[in-house]
């Protein structure tokens, strides 16, 4: 016996009658289809596939379209902005994270005079214009959420989807806040510490994690 090979196939038939009623004949066609259906298996485990990702990763990721609206957002990116919300009249994407200058226009995100300096604005528009991803992109937002303000640090990237000519876009968005919190932090100490030993009349020494002095500072005589 030769191989054995299992085929998709699409059938169609019909039952050829003569003038008293009676079956003559039966006429089939049959077509085979395997190649589609292995396509269509494929696509369906790449879509499984990228909604476990999708919805798996602790980062925000959202969908949003040509017009910046956001279409489809994961796990994360719900239960942080609270999206998709019944009381806004917007889902317009930074209008979505609660960035409070998405209210300085009607029209909502992207029309505030602020807007056109907006980092994360401009990484979405800039990928759509000309397909390219954006990456490393950071922003401060000054968000409003249930009444209350607060500064939040961003990184962000945009991918055009599909990555050829596609209508779509994936922003991804990590909360960076404590982080650079800490280097504004650690930035305000160095500066009190160089004031410092510019004045002080004691002697001042800083050493790095070897042991090794990093800095000097001479009594002042």
């Amino acid at each position: 016996l030769g191989d054995v090979y299992k085929r998709q196939v699409w059938e169609r038939g019909r039952g050829i009658v003569m003038d008293d009623g009676s079956l003559l004949c039966l006429e089939g066609f049959i077509t085979d289809v395997t190649e589609r259906f292995m396509a269509e298996e494929s696509l369906r485990a790449s879509r499984e596939l990228f909604q476990s990702v999708f919805n798996g990763t602790p980062i925000m990721m959202c969908v949003v379209d040509r017009g910046r609206t956001v279409v489809r957002g994961n796990r994360a990116f719900r239960e942080t902005t609270g999206w998709p919300d019944p009381e806004s009249e917007s889902n317009l994407a930074c209008g979505v994270l609660g960035c409070v200058n998405a209210g300085d226009d009607p029209r909502g995100c992207g029309y505030g005079p602020a807007c056109g300096d907006c980092s994360l604005f401009n990484a979405i528009e800039g990928t759509f214009a000309d397909g390219r991803e954006r990456a490393g992109i950071e922003r401060m937002l000054t968000i409003e959420r249930k009444g209350r303000r607060e500064d939040v640090y961003l990184l962000a990237s945009s991918t055009l989807l599909p990555p050829e000519g596609g209508d779509l876009l994936l922003l991804c968005l990590q909360d960076i806040s404590d982080r650079a919190l800490a280097e504004q932090s650690l930035v305000r100490a160095m500066t009190r510490f160089s004031l410092l030993s510019s004045t002080s009349g004691e002697l001042l020494e800083t050493s790095d994690p070897r042991g090794l002095i990093s800095s000097l500072c001479a009594r002042v005589m």
